[in-house]
Parts: structure tokens; sequence; C-alpha cells
């Protein structure tokens, strides 16, 4: 996490703490330093619209999570996480090893994504139910994973 301070010539300063808390603060003419609810409440006072994220969505590696729900019917959601902005390939297969549908295939930027796969294949029909495999790649990282389609 971080704060912001303000640098003394009306510009933030993004600074980390030690302990992940998260502090905003500001000099005021009129009020010296604020901070946290004090500093909100004060910028929308003098009309100042923020919006802060508490969270930053920033993965520190490759992650392909489990689908959810497993098994499914009639879809299911598939997320992974990555370290930096890149290529990206999601792609069902059937227990041949015979593409199914390729669910996303191009850049995603870093932090936690997901795609949803509706037991369609490329043509847009319905599959028959039973098992299948979802394969993750990117330049630096490949898995593959196993989920089931129930009728």
């Amino acid at each position: 996490m971080y704060w912001l301070e303000n640098d003394g010539a009306n510009n933030w300063i993004e600074q980390h703490s030690i302990n992940d808390m998260v502090r905003y603060t500001f000099n005021t003419p009129s009020h010296g330093e604020v901070f946290g609810d004090i500093l909100e409440s004060w910028l929308v006072h003098h009309g100042i619209n923020v919006s802060v994220e508490d969270e930053v969505n920033i993965a520190n590696d490759f992650t392909l999570f489990p689908n959810y729900p497993n098994p499914f019917n009639p879809s299911t959601t598939i997320e992974f996480s990555i370290p930096n902005d890149g290529f990206v390939s999601i792609t069902v297969y059937d227990l041949m090893g015979r593409k199914v549908k390729t669910l996303f295939s191009g850049i995603k930027t870093a932090g936690r994504q997901s795609v949803t796969w509706h037991g369609q294949n490329e043509l847009g029909l319905s599959v028959s139910a039973g098992m299948y495999f979802y394969k993750f790649e990117s330049r630096d990282f490949r898995e593959i994973r196993k989920m089931v389609l129930l009728k």
C-alpha cells in the first residue's frame, strides 16, 4: 500500500509504508497538514473530486486459478493474473486434444483478469457434456487445468 504526500509544490508524491498502511497527506493553506478521512472531507468541501483505490491490482507472478464453478452448466469463469502487460491466450481443448474454442488471444494489462466460457465451440454451437482442458499461455508461462461441463 501507499500514501500520498504533497511535495511543497502542490504535487502529490506516492509513498510506500513499511506496514502497508495507507496515508494521504496534503498541506492546506488554512488547515496545515490534513490526512485520511479529514483530507477527503477537506477536498470534498473545497470542490476537489478524488478517487482513491485502497488496493492495487498488480500480480507478482503468473497464476492460473481454478475455474468456477466446476463442474459447470452452462458457463464457467477462468481467472488468471499476470505481473506485466503482455500477450496471453486462453484456449479450451477436448479430451482428444482438439481445440474447441479460443477464449482470448491478445494483450492484457498486468493484474488479475478473467474470461468466461459458455460451453460453445468456435462456431457458437453448444458442445457435449464431458471433461475439457483450458490452457493459459504467455511469453514466460504455460499451464493447463481441467474442467467438467454437465448437461
